[in-house]
């Protein structure tokens, strides 16, 4: 039997669906263009981490699902996005 795997922005796309956003309503969440959200959910430019953690946010899908395939590495994900956010000198 096959199963089809989902890339990032097969999920991309499909956390846009299931929410209702469209493109447009998410680059105007997001404060970027169309043409950068169309990208993304088609494969030709992959966003940051923070994009996604807002895109997550926005659609209500888990972050780690959204960027792994899997909704268990939400807590690496959460570690890995705080020590980016820190690298400039935060307190760990």
């Amino acid at each position: 039997m096959y199963v089809p795997e989902f890339d990032r922005a097969d999920r991309m796309r499909k956390a846009l669906r299931q929410s209702d956003t469209g493109s447009q309503e998410m680059a105007d969440y997001l404060g970027v263009s169309r043409n950068s959200v169309s990208n993304w959910i088609n494969g030709r430019t992959t966003p940051g981490l923070p994009v996604l953690r807002s895109w997550a946010h926005r659609t209500g899908v888990s972050l780690g699902w959204l960027v792994t395939g899997d909704a268990d590495a939400e807590d690496n994900l959460v570690r890995q996005s705080v020590k980016e956010d820190c690298l400039t000198g935060c307190a760990a």
